[in-house]
């Protein structure tokens, strides 16, 4: 019995600290979604870089992109950067590109992270956080949150990991 307890104990713990450290919107989101799935068209953005130009997907026409929603605040996103540093240069020479938008609300928080962990893809800022126009457009609600695109703009593969699209790209590539 005593066993029993403590085990329930350690899940009920477990299960706590998940809750406390998830990276998750804080509110559910009411809009329809227009699309994130296999098979649909990535929605329109256009959003600002570090230095203030707008990007919008056209910027990367012809080439299998990336998006990859991340904050600075979000442990989850900070360890996905180095294999996505090292995806983006693995497959560059293979018409392939990461564009990562940042859902932070403070600037200058997104601004050093990507400077503290050498980010080498294109980086973008939301507006609004988790209810930016582009985030709801996605259905992000939590992150990291992985959109693999191809070259017409149709979504392949939505994931939270790098390694999953490294799969994904090897065998889509070959």
């Amino acid at each position: 019995m005593k066993h029993q307890f403590r085990n329930i104990s350690i899940v009920l713990l477990m299960a706590t600290a998940v809750l406390f450290t998830s990276c998750l919107k804080d509110k559910p989101s009411e809009e329809k979604v227009i699309g994130a799935a296999p098979g649909q068209a990535l929605p329109v953005f256009s959003l600002p870089d570090k230095n203030g130009t707008v990007v919008s997907m056209a910027d990367f026409s012809g080439k299998i992109v990336l998006i990859e929603f991340w904050a600075s605040w979000c442990g989850y996103c900070l360890a996905e950067v180095n294999d996505l540093n090292v995806l983006h240069n693995d497959f560059k020479e293979k018409n392939f590109d990461i564009v990562g938008i940042s859902i932070d609300t403070e600037r200058s928080s997104w601004l050093k992270k990507v400077s503290d962990h050498n980010i080498s893809y294109t980086q973008l800022i939301g507006e609004n956080g988790f209810d930016s126009e582009f985030a709801i457009a996605c259905d992000v609600k939590s992150i990291p949150k992985m959109i693999l695109v191809d070259r017409d703009g149709l979504v392949l593969l939505v994931t939270t990991k790098a390694s999953k699209v490294r799969e994904f790209l090897v065998n889509y590539l070959n």
